[in-house]
């Protein structure tokens, strides 16, 4: 578990907030978990095998752990999705028409948990996430592979990945130019997402 939250922590220092979000977490949550069993039916996922936890925390971020198996217990984690309410409200602060943040995120982390090898352990999944050039380029291929699922979804993926990372860098304040311990600069991602066939 603490494996996943220092996931979780390093989307959080990604997005570099420099103000807080704010966001009606009530009346987003509903929304939200549409748009979670929508994008998890267009990936043929199954809601007993991948969960969503929202957090009502102002702060942009969101995370993945899971669907691996624990070697010393021997037991399998499903997946879960995290993502806070400051990650939803961009959308609004943004004054969208559609909430492609959202959409985004959300297709972004199932892509995490559509990519883990079937009989992945969880200390694979930390060797990922914890070797910097591993991280990185698992960060690009779930970028391409939510823009594959926003399609499935009936979405224009390219579209939505595309503005929802111009939203992150405007709403936030601050793009990311250079590569990070997790994450690949802004323009490799733009670049990354606009390359998918």
């Amino acid at each position: 578990m603490r494996k996943f939250f220092i996931f979780v922590f390093s989307v959080f220092l990604f997005m570099s907030a420099s103000s807080a979000v704010e966001a009606d977490f009530s009346q987003e949550e509903g929304l939200v978990l549409e748009i979670f069993h929508e994008l998890l039916e267009a990936v043929g996922g199954d809601s007993e095998k991948v969960n969503i936890t929202i957090l009502d925390i102002s702060l942009p971020g969101a995370g993945f752990w899971g669907n691996c198996l624990e070697e010393k217990t021997g037991e399998f984690k499903n997946g879960s999705v995290t993502i806070s309410s400051g990650m939803i409200g961009i959308n609004a602060k943004a004054k969208m028409e559609f909430p492609y943040v959202t959409w985004f995120t959300l297709a972004h982390e199932l892509a995490h948990w559509k990519l883990i090898p079937v009989g992945a352990t969880c200390d694979d999944l930390s060797d990922i996430l914890e070797n910097p050039e591993k991280s990185r380029a698992f960060e690009l291929e779930a970028d391409r592979e939510a823009v594959r699922i926003l399609k499935k979804a009936g979405l224009d993926g390219k579209k939505v990945a595309e503005k929802a990372l111009l939203v992150f860098c405007e709403e936030i304040g601050k793009c990311l130019e250079k590569e990070n311990s997790t994450h690949p600069s802004f323009t490799a991602r733009l670049a990354n997402i606009l390359s998918v066939d």
